[in-house]
């Protein structure tokens, strides 16, 4: 759909031609609450815009994609080849996101942006599909609204 998700399928093609035992890990946004959770993570979320409140990911925290990765790599070498899909279990959008960053922060909430009010192609939806990763790894991520929750509050 994109030139980016184009070179990214070549680069997935390439590594299978050259490597067919590869595991290939598609993943989502990574957070963390380390050091500031909102500084970066907004930039690269959509420098200097807003955020889309019509464009949904799948995120995922640090520590548990490093935990899912890990498990991965100790399977053997056939049950680990092909694509995995490591995400978080919640659907959210940029904006959802960047709002959750600046309340644990203590910032104002980020200014939200619709996807159609910028030129490019890019896809609205990209939850991946777990069936495979929800199978046959034992490792389930937290979800980011409870990764970046302000300290002391309580998700449910």
């Amino acid at each position: 759909m994109s030139e980016y998700g184009r070179w990214k399928a070549r680069a997935e093609e390439a590594v299978r031609a050259a490597v067919p035992s590869a595991a290939i890990v598609r993943c989502s946004l990574v957070v963390s609450r380390a050091g500031d959770p909102a500084g970066d993570l907004l930039d690269r979320l959509l420098p200097g815009g807003g955020l889309f409140v019509d464009e949904v990911r799948q995120p995922i925290g640090a520590v548990d994609l490093a935990r899912s990765l890990w498990e991965l790599v100790s399977l053997e070498p056939e049950r680990r080849s092909g694509a995995w899909h490591l995400v978080g279990p919640e659907t959210l959008s940029r904006y959802a996101l960047g709002l959750l960053a600046t309340t644990c922060r203590g910032d104002p909430p980020p200014r939200s942006a619709r996807r159609d009010e910028h030129p490019g192609t890019r896809p609205r939806d990209v939850r991946l599909l777990t069936g495979r990763t929800d199978r046959d790894l034992s490792s389930r991520p937290q979800p980011v609204t409870s990764l970046l929750a302000p300290p002391g509050a309580t998700t449910g």
